[in-house]
């Protein structure tokens, strides 16, 4: 899922230059740190929004959003959120006398699959299924939206925005701890 990059404009990189070039790798260092901190606190803010639509755990969202963190050689941090469709069973479906309950998106009603049910495979796996025909078999697992379709939909300017308005204050915050360490 491509999203917008986060960058610094050649202003800011002057200026980091010139403050911290007493400094071994001063310039470097304070770039690389600031953007890994708002990359994280991006992949935060993202894994939030996602969660403020759906109904899914923490644990499922974050798995879903990965990070490739800057180093001195690509001053570059990207996060990408990638995944399938998810079965139903992680938006905490509940099986009722008539079926499986459960709600998908927060804003939506409860949803109800009269012919549905939960089982658990030989495999482990545990999911909520239904029966194709009037035979016992084939069943087929029910599945919900994926993460990046979620994510791309709601919230993707919203993070880059909170990300860009970041990155400037964390640079700072930076600058001012390798500073205060020449002391």
């Amino acid at each position: 899922m491509p999203t917008q990059p986060i960058e610094f404009n050649s202003q800011q990189v002057k200026s980091t230059n010139d403050l911290l070039k007493g400094i071994k790798n001063g310039a470097p260092t304070a770039i690389r740190r600031s953007v890994n901190k708002t990359a994280s606190k991006a992949k935060t803010e993202a894994s939030q929004e996602i969660r403020k639509v759906v109904t899914l755990k923490a644990a499922t969202v974050n798995a879903a959003i990965r990070l490739t963190k800057a180093s001195f050689k690509s001053l570059s941090a990207k996060m990408t959120i990638s995944g399938k469709p998810i079965p139903l069973i992680a938006f905490g479906a509940r099986q009722t006398k008539k079926g499986v309950s459960v709600r998908v998106r927060k804003a939506n009603p409860i949803e109800k699959h009269k012919t549905s049910f939960i089982a658990t495979m030989k495999s482990g796996h545990r999911g909520v299924y239904k029966r194709k025909g009037k035979a016992r078999l084939p069943i087929t697992e029910k599945i919900g939206p994926s993460i990046p379709a979620v994510f791309q939909f709601n919230k993707e300017s919203l993070v880059s925005f909170h990300a860009a308005n970041n990155l400037q204050t964390i640079l700072d915050s930076e600058i001012k701890f390798l500073l205060s360490k020449q002391k």
